[in-house]
Parts: structure tokens; C-alpha cells; sequence
């Protein structure tokens, strides 16, 4: 039952191709990547509503070079993005005042290149051949988390949401008993927060405890209500907007939008899809916006209640690996061209400022946009950017590797902890244990293992098969680490019966949630490993006999592989694990054939090969 290793490349090289769908007809295009950052941006309207600069459609052409005259004449592997954009010039109506449209115009406009990915996963920028590695990060969500404080009566917890784009917000409790609410920098009282969204003190406490009449004196709601100065929803806005914005008058119109534009609308805040799907599990909620909502505050005040008065639920661990997202390179990349077409954006609104609207005869979407402060964002990513790498050209494994790289985003290298770069047990079959750099990056650099894969949210999954009483069955499935906690799950080295697919031994040793290693009957087994080679990266697969060695010498031998110089002619090794094959297939660095079929002709410059 051998599972044939997946592309090496695939995780650089599926997620660009969705991105730019380029070969796709505008039409039939889905609403994701290049064209979901378009639509986001567009329509733009002036001040006085008299112009509206609308997005149509983008085509990306084929690029004018090939690869090899780019790496020749030192230039960019790109294609041209030209946008067909319509702009709707209105007239006010002198007697109703109302507006009405005058003209539309369209045109299609190049407003730059995008670099384009080569067969082999990299860029050609400038003539020189780089690698976009992919970033390990915190996934946006609620997470609550204990701190055993010493001096005060017990263990605090605290509830943070952080968001992809927007403010965090943190819930925790103070030295007087107080819940207290931290909207980025600022804090108010939790009831304070709950008055200005419009509930009174009788409605706030009936939404955390059934019966008001039999709550403890020293229960954290009602002492920061009594805390609390003020009374009314009007007094709570304005003092939450006069803690958020020191020196503005608070007027309450003002406040009230203020309020809710921060938290409640897309455009501020933005969750992202992985962040609300986390939220939904965490919380036991069922909602698609990706701002937040009432009911997502009130979750998690009553979770947070539910730790602290009675012990129940569980606290995240921030090293999970189902709290942490993979950001692939197109969606590195796909944040600096937002930035662009934001800036795009930027200068069409102040363009229109500046057009005489008397003569818009002769106003074009052209005047409206300046390619140039597109492209500027767009180039400074690929040339400056530290996630910009130059190729590690060493050897085909080097490059590789290179590629399947994830960096873990630190903010201060010094400051990274033993926790973020220990081994984490959901990293089986997702990330390797052996490969890491020694020295100051040792555990924050990581590789992709053989079999991973990456969903859409960024979660990385690894494939098991399932097994249904005792028996291993053929088919496949790929469990993200949050999934894998909730199931049985035997080694991938477990002796089955080949002819019966039955599960040899009766009782196994198999690890389940936490870690944690227990004996369990064959019957109540859910899935089991596809592979021992399952739990390492490429470079650690090529080492014969890897079982026998020193984790450490393993981890130098891993590293070092990746600096050997080829050979002219290239021979096969002694001693070989059956990974060559894969490493050679995907390095781009041989001639595949499109088909098979007999050789039927050779010499110095072709090979035919005969369907």
C-alpha cells in the first residue's frame, strides 16, 4: 500500500496559479486571489459622488521573455496586468438635486508587471533566480490562557482576540476582582463595553448567570458593574470614545459610528477566514462575517467565567499547530499588491478632486490612474523583502528545500523562547523534527515533511489511512492537528496481515490528545500512519538508515547534504532510501519527457521519444 510521494513543489506552485488565475476567461474567474483584491478595492468615488471609477476585468498576458532570456538579459520573468476599468461620470440635477448618470466610459489600462512564477516554484527578478519562503504564524481567533501568579489567590486567566487586520482585545481580571476589557492600548470595564452596545445592568447579568437572585457576593460581574461610573448607554460611548481618541469632543453621533466602525464592520476589522472558523469551534458559534459580532464578545466573556467560577473548559497552547497558520508566498504576495491597489486607489480619489467636471468630455479612467505607485509596492516585495530570498542554488536538494521552507514570525529573535522552538507533538507528519539550522534559528526555521499539505485556511494536514475495526482500509485522509486530537491514531511502522489488511498486534501503544502515550485495543483504532518517511523532510528522507543515528548528528547530516557540490556526471549513490527519484523529479534540474515511450533517437541536442 505505498502512497506515491505528492509534488515537492506544489505548495509554491498551486496556491500562485490560484492567485493569478491567469489562463481563466475574466468571466469565469472565482472570487479569490488578484480578482477578490480588485473588487475589494473597487469602485472608487469622489467626494461630491460625481465620479465613480468602476473595476471590470484584469488580463494577465504571456510574458515576452522566456526564463532562460530573463536570466540573460538580467530581466524580470513577468507578465503584463492590463485593467479594464469604467468610469461614470454623474450630473446633479439643478430642480431635485438628485444625481444622474451622464456618461460611462471604458478603457483598458496597464498599470504593471507581475512576477511570474517559474515551473520550478521561484521568481526571476533582475536575472537572479529567488525563492519566497513561507511564514509559520499565530492563527487570528480567541485563545484563553493561565498565568500562575504568584502573591495573589490563584491562577489568572485571560481571554485575547486578535484579529488579521484590526484592533486585539483582551479580557482579563485585575487585583480588585474586576473584568477588565483592553481595546489595543486602552482599557475600560468589561460592563462599561456591554452598556455602550446597549444592555442594562439587569440584562447583562441575566446573559452569564440563570438566576440573578443567587449570585455570590464576590462574583467578577456584579462587583464591575457596581464599579462601573457609568450608567447610560450615551455616557458609555462616550467614555470609551474619549479613552480611544484623548482630545476629540465627544459628540455621540461621532462616538456611536466611531464604536461600531472599529469592531463591527469588514472594513476595519478582519478576522479572516481562518480566524473565524477558530472562533466558531472554540466557541461552539455558527457565523460567516468576518468582523465580529456581539455574540462573539459574550462567548467569550462566558467562557472565560466558566474557567474562572468553575473550572470548566480548556486553555489553548499557543505551539499547537492548529492555532498556527501556514502563509504560503501567494499570499505573502498577495498583501503587497493589495498595498498597491489601495495606494491605486489613493491617487484616483485625489485625482478627482483635481478634474475639472465641466469638461468631461474628455475625462479617461486613464487620467484617473498612475501605474506607477502600483508597481512600486509590487517591486520593493520582490527586490528588498526579507521573505525575498536569493535561491540556494547549491545543489537540486538545496533548492528544494529552500522552497519548503516555513519561517516561524518572531518578533524579537532574542526573546523566542525554548517553547516556540521545541518539537511540538501536532507536528508529526507536518513539520520535521530533525531539519532546523543549529544556532540562533534553530527551531524557528523548519521544513515541510514529504506527505504535508496545505489547506485553503493555511492549516497544515497529513495523510493517514483509515481503519474501520481493526482492518486498514484503502482510503486516504488528510487530518489537520486539531482533527488528529480528536481520533485514535496507531504508527505508521504497525505490522498488518498483508492479505487480510488486519492489524497484527491486539493491543497497541499509540499516542492521543496532549501527547500522551496509552494502551488501546486494535477495534477503537481510527486511522493509522501512511509511512514512516511521514514524520520527515525531504532532505532528513535521503539518510539511510536514519532510525540508527543521533537525532543531532542526523540534523547535521540533513544540513550538509544541502552543501555538497554536484558532479559533473552524476551517479547514483550505494546506498539509497528511494527518495532520490522524487528529489530529482521535482527539482526542475533534468529533461522529463511530456509522455512515455520508447527512445528512439539521441545525440548532443535532442531526444525523441517514440509514443
Amino acid at each position: 500500500m505505498r502512497v506515491e510521494i505528492p509534488d515537492l513543489l506544489g505548495v509554491q506552485k498551486t496556491p500562485y496559479l490560484e492567485f493569478l488565475q491567469k489562463d481563466i476567461p475574466p468571466e469565469r474567474r472565482k472570487k479569490s486571489g488578484l480578482e477578490e483584491l480588485f473588487q475589494r478595492v473597487f469602485p472608487v468615488e469622489s467626494e461630491d459622488g460625481l465620479l465613480s471609477l468602476e473595476y471590470v476585468h484584469y488580463i494577465l498576458e504571456d510574458p515576452v521573455e522566456s526564463v532562460e532570456e530573463c536570466i540573460e538579459r538580467r530581466t524580470t520573468y513577468e507578465s503584463r496586468l492590463k485593467v479594464k476599468f469604467r468610469l461614470i461620470v454623474k450630473e446633479q440635477d439643478k430642480q431635485t438635486k438628485e444625481l444622474r448618470v451622464k456618461s460611462i466610459k471604458e478603457q483598458e489600462i496597464y498599470i504593471g508587471s507581475i512576477p511570474l512564477m517559474t515551473d520550478n516554484g521561484s521568481f526571476i527578478i533582475n536575472g537572479i533566480e529567488r525563492a519566497i519562503v513561507n511564514q509559520l504564524e499565530r492563527c487570528p481567533g480567541v485563545y484563553f490562557s493561565r498565568e500562575e501568579d504568584i502573591g495573589l489567590q490563584g491562577p489568572v486567566y485571560s481571554a485575547k482576540i486578535y484579529p488579521a487586520r484590526g484592533m486585539w482585545i483582551e479580557l482579563h481580571i485585575d487585583n480588585h476582582n474586576l473584568l477588565i476589557m483592553n481595546l489595543g492600548r486602552h482599557k475600560v470595564l468589561l460592563s462599561t463595553f456591554f452598556r455602550a452596545l446597549g444592555y442594562d445592568d439587569e440584562k447583562i447579568l441575566r446573559m452569564f448567570y440563570d438566576d440573578p437572585s443567587k449570585i455570590k457576593t464576590d462574583a467578577l460581574i456584579p462587583t464591575t458593574i457596581a464599579r462601573d461610573e457609568t450608567k447610560t448607554r450615551d455616557e458609555a460611548l462616550k467614555k470609551i470614545y474619549s479613552e480611544l481618541r484623548p482630545g476629540y469632543p465627544p459628540i455621540i453621533k461621532e462616538a456611536e459610528n466611531y464604536f461600531y466602525s472599529l469592531l463591527f464592520t469588514e472594513e476595519v476589522y478582519d478576522l479572516s477566514e481562518a480566524g473565524r472558523d477558530r472562533i466558531n469551534k472554540k466557541l461552539g458559534l455558527n457565523f460567516t462575517e468576518r468582523c465580529l459580532r456581539e455574540e462573539d464578545i459574550i462567548e467569550t466573556t462566558r467562557y472565560l467565567l466558566n474557567l474562572v467560577e468553575k473550572g470548566v473548559g480548556e486553555i489553548d497552547d499557543i505551539d499547537h499547530l492548529g492555532n498556527k497558520r501556514v502563509r504560503v508566498s501567494a499570499e505573502i504576495i498577495g498583501e503587497y499588491v493589495y498595498e498597491g491597489l489601495i495606494r491605486l486607489a489613493r491617487f484616483a480619489k485625489e485625482k478627482m478632486v483635481m478634474v475639472d467636471k465641466r469638461k468631461e468630455g474628455n475625462i479617461k479612467p486613464q487620467d484617473m490612474i498612475n501605474g506607477r505607485v502600483f508597481m512600486s509596492v509590487v517591486n520593493d516585495f520582490f527586490a528588498r523583502n526579507q521573505l525575498s530570498q536569493f535561491l540556494d542554488k547549491i545543489n537540486p536538494l538545496a533548492e528544494i528545500t529552500h522552497k519548503r521552507r516555513v519561517v516561524a514570525v518572531v518578533r524579537e529573535k532574542k526573546r523566542a523562547g525554548f517553547e516556540v522552538r521545541d518539537v511540538h507533538y501536532t507536528h508529526f507528519g507536518r513539520l520535521c523534527p530533525i531539519e532546523t539550522p543549529e544556532g540562533a534559528n534553530i527551531g524557528l526555521i523548519n521544513s515541510l515533511t514529504v506527505y504535508s499539505q496545505i489547506d485553503s485556511l493555511g492549516f497544515v494536514k497529513t495523510p493517514y489511512f483509515k481503519v474501520e475495526n481493526g482492518r486498514v482500509t484503502n482510503h486516504i485522509e488528510y487530518l489537520s492537528a486539531d482533527k488528529e486530537d480528536e481520533c485514535v491514531i496507531a504508527p505508521p511502522d504497525t505490522p498488518i496481515d498483508p492479505k487480510t489488511k488486519l492489524i497484527i498486534p491486539r493491543e497497541l501503544t499509540v499516542r492521543t490528545k496532549g501527547g500522551n502515550f496509552e494502551e488501546v485495543p486494535r477495534e477503537k483504532i481510527d486511522y493509522i500512519g501512511i509511512s514512516p518517511v511521514q514524520i520527515l523532510s525531504v532532505s532528513a528522507s535521503l539518510i539511510p538508515f536514519l532510525e540508527h543515528d543521533d537525532s543531532n548528528r542526523a540534523l547535521m547530516g540533513s544540513n550538509m547534504q544541502r552543501q555538497a557540490v554536484p558532479l559533473i556526471r552524476s551517479e547514483s549513490p550505494l546506498v539509497k532510501t528511494g527518495m532520490e527519484k522524487y528529489v530529482i523529479r521535482d527539482s526542475g534540474v533534468v529533461v522529463k519527457a511530456k509522455a512515455d515511450g520508447i527512445v528512439s533517437y539521441v545525440d548532443g541536442e535532442k531526444i525523441v521519444v517514440k509514443k
